[in-house]
């Protein structure tokens, strides 16, 4: 079938034109196979097909076809970095034509509300980040016609795999029978999965592209051929991994190698580009890299460039990654030595793949240990070899290198002619009582018996035939019921339970119920949350204490010393406060031998302070704490995810806390001070040290790039840099202003409402846009009656509101003359004086396209003074559209207009009316 084949099926040829030009010029047999298997028709697929075999585009299929309907496409990925890349991959094609395309993971949490109102055509979300929201909002799916899971056969993983299983249980179950695309390149053994899933098997055994899978020894490659199964032999003159590398390049291939640690990626990287004079400079890819910040890995990728050779692994800043995996394609690096970081949904074309290590590290009970991989990965790995998305590539190898006949043997033993592990369940991996919270807490479950007949729904229940089996988990469930009950995070009333919003909270976070007991009584006891003791007490759970941090050695005595002497001098200063005080002096007092139970968690809340209390430079704290900047990276991520649950806690029990606790965990996943917290929205592109530079020199908001010149920018970042972050600024004020647009009309066409007074108030300004506000008010979709001041006095509001009860609400209307720049602070606060004469007791600046940062940072402490809001065009017409949708009443918006305050989106609106459907 050829791709224009596809306009058959209603796709436009603005969509098959891009295709086209994404050399998609005819469909792969599972592509073609998928739509005849009802892939259009809304049928579960379960598409199990080899590498590069075109199973994510089966999916984006699927996603573009339900977008057009106006319909909303979820695409579940594993890992965050595929997240990204897949963000990128759908932005570049899709963003000049309209399509909402919204990222959320714990990188990126910006788009988290919008998510939860439909504000999406495609999202890209972790396995982890759905579950949260769902739990968040148990009616999510409900706004979801499809959903496409990519490596399903992450649901036997042993840590993550239950909490998928469990994902995966609530879309089956739930009110919307949402579409599932299940993706995977290496599942053999289903054990009926296919079946319980409820979908329908293509497996699809042809690689476009024929990929050789063997192990070289004594200058012999043996391999097998992927597509026939036919073993056969190539004669190679090498005999290790230097002389294999140079063969390789003899023949012009684009070699990748796997290494098992990172320290190795790097050592073998600088190595090989230190024997392979013959190969000149990436120079293109080093022209590009110059322009990012300073960063160890930087300077040594700077080194390993000059010979085409570059490496790739978590201590790489993602800028520095995303470089070199262009360069890799571009054919500007002809060698890359990675971690298995490229193993999963990483898109490079190559010939060959090399895994140098025949076992991996895995952390078992908090100490790493040398295991085999398993044959899953091991396909994995060699499949990014000969992947269809280079015409040069005919045939892909991967490779083992033997260096003895006892290596020869277990390679080919242990991985090549070893089955693929058969599928199973996880899911009493983990304690059950959380699964049990969470099926309550996401609204799966009310009564005992509700609670246990959605957990045997589940995968695992497939092999609990037996009677005892089924008692015992039963028994099992009705403890995990008791002991959320004690815990606070259950009620029960009657026979019924439900979650308590702490319930809630700890379900959507993944906690131990016992860590989350710590944070629950901390904030309790306490009454002035400080920074550095928040960081203490979140450095304190197990979570964070007792997970395995590569390269840090806690009988590292010179980190010892120098933490000790830090914290003298900080309790000498009275610099210390709260629990961080308490448990130092309990420990100085007597209890030496807490000092190793304490030691990370004093650590870690002094770097997390420097991080955010700090202007210091991020290699300065590097070599204060002698840590590697993934080290760094997994601290601050696992502390800001106990902050943030703080923070909800926070909100439940003492939510006058005087702290922004969001802002304080925001700052530390990006390793910001806090100061630069506007700026944190662009750490894809700015370094820590870029932000401390930009602060200092004024520049902290959006609008301040939009007013600046580029050579305003010399000195701080690359004029480069700030190119592309106006460009990214006035792309996405472009984007949310044209879909709110496009929304609002398909929704009102859809029920056969006129469209021109909302068209005219997305394009109408001064006062033509004051009449066309005023003829929306008048059609009555808020219960009040509206006047136009139309003999106004110098700097007067535009509209007055009188509502039944005879209150008087001021309007000032401003639109910009374009969508690509917001109303600012000083507009915003205008109407509250300008209202003097009216006597109004609430206080509305309707703008056009947004408000600034500023601006929305005012309207919190306006609002805490009057009756104040900013209210976007685009919450305005959403009001009007509910009420033409009978989802509400005018008189339920006169109430939200007049109780709310504040910054008013279409999330507020969500929350308010608690509709989580349009």
């Amino acid at each position: 079938m050829g791709i224009y084949d596809l306009k058959q099926y209603g796709f436009p040829d603005s969509i098959v034109d891009i295709w086209y030009n994404s050399d998609y010029e005819e469909l792969l047999p599972i592509q073609e196979e998928a739509i005849n298997r009802g892939l259009f028709d809304g049928n579960n697929l379960l598409v199990v097909a080899p590498t590069s075999s075109g199973k994510t585009f089966v999916g984006e299929m699927a996603a573009i076809l339900y977008a057009l309907k106006g319909k909303k496409s979820i695409y579940l990925v594993p890992f965050k970095a595929v997240a990204d890349e897949k963000l990128r991959e759908f932005q570049n094609r899709y963003n000049d034509s309209g399509y909402l395309i919204k990222i959320s993971d714990s990188d990126h949490r910006e788009n988290d509300e919008d998510i939860k109102v439909g504000s999406y055509d495609i999202a890209i979300l972790t396995y982890e980040k759905l579950s949260a929201l769902i739990v968040a909002s148990p009616n999510l799916l409900e706004n979801c016609d499809c959903i496409i899971i990519d490596e399903i056969q992450m649901v036997s993983d042993p840590n993550r795999g239950g909490s998928l299983e469990l994902l995966l249980t609530k879309i089956k179950e739930s009110v919307t029978k949402t579409q599932i695309i299940a993706l995977s390149a290496v599942l053999e053994n289903l054990n009926n999965f296919d079946k319980w899933l409820g979908a329908e098997l293509i497996h699809f055994n042809q690689r476009p592209v024929e990929l050789y899978q063997g192990v070289l020894y004594n200058g012999k490659f043996e391999y097998e051929e992927y597509n026939s199964r036919q073993n056969n032999q190539e004669i190679i003159n090498a005999s290790d991994l230097p002389s294999l590398v140079r063969h390789l390049l003899s023949i012009n291939e684009q070699i990748v190698i796997i290494k098992n640690t990172v320290p190795q990626t790097q050592i073998l990287a600088a190595s090989l580009a230190n024997s392979m004079l013959q190969l000149p400079a990436s120079s293109k890819v080093m022209a590009e890299l110059k322009d990012e910040h300073e960063s160890e890995t930087r300077d040594e990728l700077m080194k390993t460039l000059r010979r085409s050779v570059a490496f790739h692994h978590a201590d790489c800043e993602m800028n520095e990654r995303n470089l070199v995996e262009q360069g890799f394609r571009d054919g500007h690096i002809r060698i890359l030595v990675a971690t298995t970081t490229l193993s999963i949904g990483v898109n490079l074309p190559c010939t060959t793949v090399i895994l140098d290590d025949h076992k991996k590290w895995e952390v078992t009970n908090g100490s790493p240990a040398k295991v085999n991989w398993s044959v899953g990965e091991v396909r994995n790995i060699f499949g990014r070899a000969g992947r269809l998305l280079s015409d040069k590539i005919h045939i892909g190898k991967g490779i083992f290198i033997a260096s003895n006949q006892r290596e020869y043997d277990m390679v080919k033993m242990a991985y090549l002619k070893s089955p693929l592990e058969p599928l199973k369940s996880t899911l009493i991996n983990k304690d059950i009582t959380l699964r049990v919270l969470d099926v309550v807490a996401s609204g799966y479950g009310k009564t005992e018996d509700e609670i246990t007949d959605f957990i045997f729904k589940t995968f695992a229940a497939q092999t609990w035939k037996h009677e005892s089996s089924e008692g015992q988990i039963s028994l099992i469930i009705k403890k995990g019921i008791e002991k959320c009950i004690k815990y606070g995070l259950f009620e029960k009333i009657e026979e019924k339970v439900k979650p308590t919003e702490l319930g809630k909270i700890c379900a959507s976070m993944g906690f131990s119920i016992e860590s989350f007991e710590i944070l629950r009584s901390y904030i309790q006891d306490f009454d002035d949350l400080e920074p550095m003791d928040l960081f203490f007490v979140a450095s304190s759970v197990d979570e964070v204490k007792s997970y395995y941090y590569r390269g840090i050695n806690w009988r590292d005595q010179n980190l010892r010393l120098k933490i000790q002497n830090r914290l003298i001098d900080l309790h000498t200063n009275n610099k210390l406060s709260g629990h961080f005080l308490r448990e130092y002096e309990r420990m100085t007092a007597g209890y030496q031998n807490m000092w190793s139970e304490l030691f990370p968690s004093f650590t870690f809340a002094l770097l997390s302070s420097d991080l955010v209390e700090t202007n210091y430079g991020f290699d300065q704290i590097k070599k204060e704490y002698t840590f590697s900047v993934a080290t760094i990276r997994k601290v601050t991520e696992n502390i800001g995810w106990v902050l943030e649950t703080i923070g909800k806690i926070c909100k439940v029990i003492k939510p006058d806390l005087l702290i922004n606790i969001e802002r304080i965990s925001e700052c530390l996943l990006h390793r910001t001070p806090l100061d630069c917290h506007f700026l944190n929205k662009f750490s894809s592109i700015l370094s820590r040290d870029e932000k401390i530079r930009l602060v200092t020199n004024g520049i902290n908001m959006e609008d301040d790039f939009l007013e600046k010149d580029f050579d305003d920018f010399r000195g701080i970042i690359s004029p480069a840099k700030a190119n592309k972050i106006i460009q990214l600024i006035n792309e996405k004020r472009e984007k949310n202003h044209l879909y709110w647009e496009r929304e609002h009309i398909r929704r009102l066409d859809r029920i056969q409402v006129n469209t021109e007074k909302v068209k005219e108030v997305y394009e109408k300004s001064g006062t033509d846009l004051e009449i066309v506000i005023c003829d929306l008010l008048d059609t009555g979709f808020i219960d009040c009656v509206n006047t136009r001041i139309t003999e106004q006095r110098d700097a007067e509001p535009d509209i007055l509101l009188t509502f039944n009860e005879g209150e008087i609400f001021s309007i000032q209307v401003t639109a910009k003359m374009d969508n690509k720049h917001y109303v600012d602070s000083k507009k915003a606060g205008d109407v509250i004086p300008q209202s003097a004469r009216y006597h109004a007791q609430g206080y509305i600046c309707l703008g056009r396209p947004d408000f600034q940062g500023k601006a929305i940072e005012l309207s919190t402490a306006l609002a805490e003074m009057h009756n104040y809001k900013l209210l976007p065009m685009y919450s305005l017409v959403e009001l009007y559209v509910r009420v033409k949708e009978n989802l509400i009443t005018p008189v339920e918006v006169a109430r939200y207009i007049k109780e709310t305050k504040g910054y008013l989106t279409v999330a507020s609106i969500n929350n308010f009316f608690e509709i989580k459907k349009f």
